[in-house]
């Protein structure tokens, strides 16, 4: 669709990675050693949409970001956010976390179309008795997980 100019010349790209899984590390682990992984998400999730991005739109020219540690219990930075300026004028940017629900999302815009890529992942971990007026048993849901692929599957 790129190469084709299906999408016109693509002039933003967005990439969210995202899950909670900050909120349940503990120390002792590289995931949560900084000198392992400096820059935190980023470097563990954030880097695969980089790797999307590098992909789609080429080589970068000037790169800026923000990195903090709001709620994880290890030192490590759980929110980051990567400002992107690509040698083909493109912008792009990448947002990662570890402290928000799992989120995998992908966009790019076009002059003639955009293409967007959606995959989320929804967890319910209810373990608990049915509500009243139910059979008395136990209510057992795992992982549920829903894949939306748009006009980007195509690219891939």
């Amino acid at each position: 669709m790129i190469d084709g100019d299906e999408m016109g010349r693509v002039s933003l790209a967005e990439g969210v990675f995202s899950n909670d899984n900050g909120l349940k590390l503990k120390s002792g682990l590289w995931r949560s050693d900084p000198v392992e992984l400096p820059g935190g998400c980023l470097m563990q999730i954030g880097i695969h949409q980089i790797d999307n991005l590098l992909y789609f739109l080429g080589p970068v020219s000037d790169v800026s970001g923000y990195f903090n540690r709001l709620e994880t219990g290890p030192e490590i930075e759980d929110v980051t956010a990567v400002l992107m300026r690509f040698k083909s004028g493109a912008i792009g940017y990448v947002a990662a976390d570890y402290i928000s629900p799992r989120r995998f999302t992908l966009a790019l815009h076009g002059t003639k179309a955009n293409a967007f890529l959606t995959w989320t992942i929804t967890t319910y971990a209810y373990s608990g008795p049915v509500r009243q007026g139910q059979r008395q048993s136990r209510i057992n849901l795992t992982a549920i997980c829903t894949r939306r692929w748009r006009i980007l599957q195509r690219l891939f």
